[in-house]
């Protein structure tokens, strides 16, 4: 796998309110577009991976909502 950099990332740090809301979540849900562009960039925030880590004692689920369409279902 190739490692997509992220600019910035390394100076990037949650917000007291994000700590909050995952500290106080009842279910942590994230759905990711790709998880590559999506997930990734979030993960690679210093301190993210611990607040998560935190709130799976409330359930944390990763889940791809989305509906694929094929050139075909457009005609």
């Amino acid at each position: 796998m190739v490692p997509l950099p992220f600019a910035g990332i390394d100076a990037a740090r949650p917000t007291p309110e994000v700590a909050a809301a995952l500290a106080t979540a009842e279910a942590l849900v994230i759905c990711p577009s790709n998880p590559f562009v999506s997930v990734g960039p979030i993960l690679a925030v210093p301190g993210m991976r611990a607040l998560i880590a935190a709130a799976r004692g409330r359930g944390v689920r990763i889940a791809a909502v989305t509906e694929r369409k094929t050139p075909l279902d457009v005609l």
